[in-house]
């Protein structure tokens, strides 16, 4: 785990100049004017930043891709969430919002700028923003807690990943 960085007083010189070797080290990242400690100095980790005995917030989300129209491929899986809510993390992509300008979608992938229909799923499976014969792909690790726990029905065999 890493470590809490706090300001010590300013009377205290031994304090700063631990504060300064930590500081030296390269142990840590800035999120915006809040200095803290990192876990992985990988910038592309979206588990990067974490405080100590505290796990990301993540839930199972539908997530289709809306570059091509209205509708696109779709998967059901673990969305992450930053600290803050404002950027989403699946599949080794971060999401922000579109703030209600997107057409038919409301997440953007922040490297490709591709958009993105990003929501709960529902106890019906009807998850798409519009109705449509394809099926979402169920992620393998969120397989029986999604037929069990939001469809509430028995869990059937998985389906053949494609990606």
């Amino acid at each position: 785990m890493g470590i809490d960085f706090r300001v010590p007083k300013v009377s205290d010189i031994k304090a700063w100049q631990k504060a300064e070797a930590f500081i030296l080290s390269g142990n840590i990242y800035y999120l915006g004017n809040l200095l803290v400690s990192v876990e992985s100095p990988d910038p592309a980790d979206p588990q990067r930043v974490r405080a100590p005995g505290r796990r990301a917030k993540s839930r199972i989300m539908y997530i289709e891709l809306k570059a091509g129209g209205l509708t696109g491929p779709a998967r059901i899986g673990r969305v992450t969430f930053s600290k803050t809510g404002a950027t989403l993390y699946y599949g080794g992509k971060s999401f922000r919002s579109l703030k209600g300008f997107g057409y038919k979608s409301n997440y953007f992938d922040v490297e490709s700028g591709e958009e993105y229909w990003i929501s709960g799923p529902r106890k019906d499976g009807r998850d798409g923003l519009y109705p449509s014969h394809a099926t979402a792909t169920v992620d393998a690790d969120v397989h029986d807690e999604y037929w069990t726990k939001i469809r509430g029905l028995p869990v059937p065999p998985p389906a053949k990943a494609t990606k």
